[in-house]
């Protein structure tokens, strides 16, 4: 409830519209000359916007019987104009109070710069709009610094408002700030009785002029309710394939509006927070006639251009998904990207979005994008056990597919560490354990094996895992003739470098520069794993170079022996 305590400026009468009794305000009311009767605080307010936000009927009709204006044009001290009286009483929904009003000539297509209603109210509304919304709740009332809440809105039907202004001559056409009709802000706030009233007043603003936006658009945001007949009500009122355009300048700030360019099927599929009102609105789309594989229904995203379907991926929505293939959309559609839908679900781990798709349909499994990665390698970058195994026990892989930087799946679950994923692969027959990428470093080709990777990257059970296979070979040297223990130290991989340094291999490798020649054993011990200590050094890895510099000599020639002897 607005208060005059605290606001400044404020005139006897106001305080007296707000709380005196009635009699009190007729007493003043009888003193005070008509110029004064529309005077108003800095905040915009009037003596008549207290009684009304305060629900005095019996003041405001007094109000008004005296000469108060229900269209002064009060602006607060910032020179903008708030709400109006009749636009404070239908956002309280106060029937009465709006019926005085009107029978005072209130205009009804007055225009405000805000509302009463703070949420989801756009500038420049009218008190149409403000009606339709009274589904939202009430907040602070607007006017500057008014600190006190409204009152409770009335319980009266928020339909006897609409009707009372409509046969005021409200306009069910108008258009707020954001270019929303009357009829789009009454689907966008799902309320279908107040969309049976305009739609049987005529109410003809099914798009918004800015963005084209249509009230399918709009209530595909909205999602379907099963309590609700709302999308049933607006698929009678717009084409289900239409599409929005560019938006305008003014309403960038709307991020949750439509991007340019969508259908009211795409436009659900990215904006649904629940997937029972998605899978009943898509349903409904469809069975209306939407098109799933129309050209004109990509757009482009941060990650890439999405079709519908591919859209729904992303959101792992797997019943939808299965409602989309049933209607023959083209699962192995590729956006802008070169991505398919099967991509950005591994991607993302939407793991019951690539079983259905994986199981059920004819999606391309080995489809690769334009820098040769396949949703395969995806899902072993991700390190997802159960995406890897509904690949390999459903459908055909290849194995052996490298990307253009020549890494294959086992690359890729190497570098990431993922040793759950790397155990699952070897366990297959004819995959590559020892294939050697492709990939440059300052203009240098690397050409590691996973194994080599594994040790670069820190990734100790990986690299146990691949060694104890014998057909990988640990002794390989990369194409710059780094060993496995020479790219663990430059890297910092303490762990790794522990390990290696059990294998009497990797031990005797530490000796590889010393000379026959050498005169006595400070110089050999000098000598003794010279470019492994230097490397680590150089890089600033104190821990490993301490490591290096312990090995006792005796262990590093007892392995030489060793190797030499067998």
């Amino acid at each position: 409830m607005p208060s005059v305590h605290g606001l400044t400026n404020v005139s006897a009468l106001m305080v007296a519209a707000a709380s005196a009794p009635l009699g009190a305000v007729q007493d003043l009311l009888a003193t005070t000359s008509p110029v004064d009767l529309d005077a108003a605080s800095p905040e915009g307010l009037t003596a008549l916007s207290f009684a009304v936000l305060q629900g005095r009927l019996e003041v405001v009709q007094a109000l008004l019987a005296a000469g108060a204006s229900p269209n002064a044009n009060p602006r607060s001290v910032d020179g903008r104009l708030y709400s109006t009286p009749l636009e404070q009483a239908v956002a309280l929904g106060d029937v009465a109070i709006t019926k005085a009003l009107l029978e005072y000539g209130a205009d009804p297509a007055a225009v405000c710069l805000a509302s009463c209603l703070d949420e989801g109210n756009a500038p420049m509304t009218t008190p149409l709009h403000t009606a339709v919304n009274l589904r939202c709740l009430p907040a602070l009332v607007h006017g500057g610094h008014v600190t006190d809440k409204a009152r409770a809105p009335s319980t009266e039907s928020p339909a006897d408002l609409l009707r009372l202004l409509l046969a005021s001559g409200a306009d069910p056409n108008a258009a707020n700030g954001d270019g929303d009709t009357v009829l789009l802000r009454a689907v966008a706030v799902q309320n279908v009785a107040a969309v049976d009233l305009l739609v049987a007043h005529a109410a003809s603003g099914r798009v918004n002029a800015l963005n084209g936006n249509t009230v399918l658009h709009i209530a595909a945001q909205a999602g379907h309710s099963r309590r609700s007949r709302l999308l049933a009500t607006v698929l009678q009122l717009g084409h289900v394939n239409v599409r929005n355009h560019v938006r305008a300048a003014s309403i960038q700030w709307r991020s949750s509006s439509p991007q340019a360019g969508e259908t009211p099927l795409l436009f659900a599929l990215k904006t649904a927070s629940h997937e029972q009102d998605l899978f009943e609105t898509v349903s409904s789309l469809l069975a209306a006639g939407a098109n799933v594989n129309a050209a004109d229904t990509v757009v482009i995203e941060a990650d890439g251009g999405m079709e519908e379907h591919r859209s729904s991926w992303h959101r792992g929505y797997a019943a939808v998904l299965y409602v989309l293939a049933q209607a023959h959309a083209d699962v192995n559609h590729r956006d802008k990207a070169g991505l398919t839908g099967l991509h950005h679900a591994c991607r993302l781990e939407m793991t019951s979005s690539v079983e259905v798709l994986v199981i059920l349909f004819s999606v391309d499994v080995n489809r690769a994008t334009p820098t040769g990665t396949t949703p395969f390698m995806l899902a072993c970058a991700t390190g997802n056990k159960h995406l890897v195994r509904t690949f390999l026990t459903k459908r055909k892989i290849d194995l052996g597919h490298c990307d253009d930087a020549g890494r294959t799946a086992l690359h890729l679950a190497s570098a990431h560490g993922h040793a759950v994923v790397i155990n699952e692969l070897l366990s297959y027959p004819g995959l590559p354990v020892d294939a050697i990428d492709k990939v440059r470093m300052a203009s240098k080709m690397e050409g590691r094996s996973p194994y080599l990777l594994a040790c670069a990257s820190g990734h100790v059970a990986v690299a146990k895992a691949l060694a104890a296979v014998p057909r990988v070979d640990t002794a390989r040297l990369d194409k710059t003739c780094k060993s496995a223990l020479m790219l663990a130290c430059e890297n910092g991989r303490l762990d790794v470098v522990q390990w290696l340094l059990e294998s009497p291999a990797e031990l005797a490798s530490l000796a590889h520069e010393v000379s026959d020649g050498a005169r006595n054993a400070t110089h050999r011990r000098l000598q003794t794993g010279y470019a492994t200590f230097e490397a680590a050094c150089t890089a600033g890895h104190r821990d490993v170079a301490a490591l290096l510099f312990q090995v006792p000599l005796v262990a590093i020639e007892a392995s030489l022996r060793a190797l030499r002897h067998h």
